[in-house]
């Protein structure tokens, strides 16, 4: 650093990433918990030789005192990094450095942010009183909560494959497991898995486990959380909870248009939460005329740019830990919130680095059956796709304060719906037709039977009665035979669609 950098960087005093010490006595023994506190937050410089004072005032300025013997100074800190003072040392030799300010040496100690395998970065020999972190108004101790968050994190198998005492395969919910297994086959068609039973299903995915050394076996984090019955998954994690909220098309005195959360309705685990909630975020979205040889291809890249913010925002969450996987579709665009901190600094997620998910198996079952990009492609690819657009930079936001991470995707407005008058007419169609439609759209070739068998609280003959309806107003056609043929959706609902009681 330059005399002229440090002094820019006091322009704004004592932050999140800067802390100063006098330093005249020697080395400052709270040194060590700024140097815990950067480590497990995101890095900054501690400048030794440089004093906060006030002014008559009441306002801050800085002094630069300067350190009488730098590198005595500089051996003492060495000495005392290679010791047992802390559990970690992450710096290289030209993080500490010496700087001539006013004539004065000022020592500058670059710390980085740990890398997640190597924190927590804790003092004294002890992860539950010598763990910090840091915030705007300095540096604290880490709760208990937060320290063992950072150690499950620093496990390079992640956070889903441990076994759930007392979870079997009868907490799974056998109807969201076989929706799934359909999925994977029209994937994987001819997979040597396609034939196996359920539970050999599961131990091939990383959903159950068996523990070679004692034999003890069960569901894993990721099994029970994808497929589990929403009751079991409850009694496990009664600390998280998913929850998705519409913003858009509200009428007068709504505070929403729509909301997913928990209602004794659906079981809510993981992949039902993935497979409701995408064609909710997904529909009105304008889709370009394309072909791909005959058939028209709906999945654009903004499509794929919001399955991948909303798989991101599921495989990066911390499971463990109280918080909520919230997404909201807004009048501006798409909010993605999960609970737990990055694993790498945000500079590295958008310069393109290489990141691990927490729920590595969970990520695996997305990917599986196309949700998800290649490791570490993911997000930017997101950023590309907003490019091209020329929407604004998509906003990733890690707060500490609150454990947990943010997506803002922003559109233009004018890119939610395909025209006026599909917006208009959107409302007279009810939400099991819009259920309808949005599985129709993910596969045109569904029987009847399929749409009763797949879709919450409907009936067979709920959805012969509503096709009828969607038909009879033109939203619908079946191209081909029943048994062989495929649906085809207009692109936008006619006024004649009206909105019939549901039947049950």
């Amino acid at each position: 650093m330059t005399e002229s950098e440090i002094k820019q960087l006091l322009t704004g005093g004592e932050n999140i990433n800067l802390e100063c010490k006098k330093a005249q006595g020697g080395l400052p023994k709270s040194i060590w918990e700024t140097y815990s506190a950067f480590a497990n937050t995101d890095g900054g410089i501690i400048l030794l030789g440089v004093d906060e004072v006030k002014d008559a005032e009441g306002n801050e300025r800085f002094l630069t005192t300067g350190v009488t013997d730098a590198d005595n100074l500089i051996n003492e800190f060495w000495n005392t990094m290679n010791s047992n003072k802390v559990n970690v040392n992450i710096l290289l030799d030209n993080d500490v450095e010496t700087i001539k300010v006013d004539n004065k040496d000022v020592i500058a100690i670059h710390v980085p942010r740990a890398p997640y395998n190597f924190r927590p970065v804790y003092i004294n020999e002890n992860p539950a009183k010598g763990t910090y972190r840091r915030n705007h108004e300095g540096d604290y101790h880490c709760t208990e909560s937060e320290w063992k968050a950072m150690v499950r994190d620093s496990n390079d198998d992640g956070n889903d494959g441990r076994i759930v005492d007392c979870y079997t395969i009868d907490d799974i919910d056998m109807l969201t497991l076989h929706r799934y297994r359909t999925a994977f086959m029209l994937r994987n068609a001819g997979h040597v898995w396609e034939d196996i039973d359920d539970k050999d299903f599961l131990m091939n995915m990383g959903g159950y486990a068996v523990e070679r050394r004692t034999m003890r076996e069960g569901l894993t984090v990721a099994g029970l959380l994808m497929f589990g019955k929403g009751l079991s998954i409850r009694e496990a994690f009664d600390n998280f909870r998913m929850d998705y909220i519409d913003f858009t098309n509200c009428m007068k005195g709504e505070r929403y248009s729509d909301r997913l959360t928990y209602d004794g309705r659906w079981e809510n685990n993981l992949y039902n939460f993935m497979r409701m909630v995408y064609p909710k975020l997904t529909i009105g979205l304008k889709i370009p005329f394309h072909l791909n040889g005959v058939i028209r291809e709906d999945d654009t890249p903004v499509h794929k740019a919001i399955r991948e913010a909303l798989t991101n925002a599921i495989i990066h969450a911390d499971m463990l830990t109280t918080g909520v996987l919230r997404i909201e579709k807004r009048e501006n665009g798409f909010f993605f919130s999960n609970p737990g901190i990055l694993r790498i600094s945000l500079s590295s997620i958008y310069e393109g680095m290489h990141t691990k998910a927490r729920n590595p198996r969970i990520q695996q079952l997305f990917r599986i059956i196309a949700y998800g990009e290649n490791i570490g492609s993911g997000f930017p690819s997101i950023l590309k796709t907003w490019k091209d657009e020329n929407w604004a930079e998509p906003e990733l936001t890690e707060r500490q304060d609150l454990n947990e991470v943010d997506l803002m995707l922003k559109v233009d407005k004018a890119f939610l719906t395909s025209d006026k008058s599909s917006d208009k007419s959107s409302d007279k169609l009810s939400a099991k037709q819009h259920s309808i439609l949005n599985y129709i759209k993910e596969h045109p070739s569904a029987t009847q039977q399929e749409l009763a068998d797949n879709i919450e609280n409907l009936s067979f003959a709920s959805a012969k009665y509503q096709v009828n309806i969607l038909c009879k107003a033109g939203l619908l056609k079946r191209i081909g035979s029943n048994k062989t043929g495929h649906w085809e959706i207009r692109e936008t609902i006619p006024e004649s669609a009206r909105r019939p009681e549901d039947i049950s």
